[in-house]
C-alpha cells in the first residue's frame, strides 16, 4: 500500500504516524528555514551537516524546542545533475513534534522495525529548473 503525503490542511502533527522509510538512509544538512517553508530557502550562514537521519531528526526537534525556529533539512547528494531536495513543512513539522520520541524510539531499535500503522509518509519538495541559476561557462 501507498500511503499519501499529505500537503493539505488536513494535516494535523500531533495525530499521525509518518513512514519515513524512504529517506531514512539518507544524509542531510539543517539550515534555518526563511521565507516560504515549503520553497528552498534556508539561511546559509546557519547550514551545517552531513547529519544521518536520526542526528538530523535531533537537530530539527531541537532547534525548535531552544530557539522556536523552524529547521530547513536538505537532502544531500553528489551528482550535480540531480536537482536539490529538502524536507516539506509537514515532515518539518511531524519532527518537530515527535523528535524526543524518535531519538528514543532509534535508540531501543523500534523506529523502523514492526508493524506499525503509518496515516502517511515522508514529503520531499525538488527545486525548479527556473530556481536553478545557470553557470555562464
Amino acid at each position: 500500500m501507498t500511503l499519501p503525503v499529505k500537503k493539505d490542511e488536513t494535516f494535523f502533527a500531533p495525530s499521525e504516524k509518518m513512514d519515513f522509510s524512504t529517506i531514512k538512509d539518507c544524509v542531510f544538512a539543517v539550515a534555518v528555514s526563511s521565507g516560504d517553508r515549503d520553497s528552498g530557502k534556508g539561511l546559509m550562514t546557519t547550514l551545517h551537516g552531513p547529519y544521518e537521519f536520526i542526528e538530523m531528526v535531533e537537530v530539527i526537534g531541537e532547534m525548535w524546542r531552544d530557539q522556536l525556529l523552524h529547521g530547513k533539512a536538505y537532502i544531500l547528494n553528489k551528482d550535480f545533475d540531480k536537482k536539490v531536495r529538502w524536507l516539506d513543512r509537514n515532515t518539518v513539522d511531524y519532527i518537530e513534534q515527535h523528535w524526543e520520541d524518535m531519538v528514543a524510539e532509534h535508540f531501543v531499535d523500534n523506529l523502523f522495525t514492526g508493524e506499525q500503522d503509518f496515516t502517511c509518509q515522508a514529503g520531499v519538495e525538488e527545486a525548479k529548473d527556473e530556481d536553478i541559476p545557470k553557470s555562464k561557462v
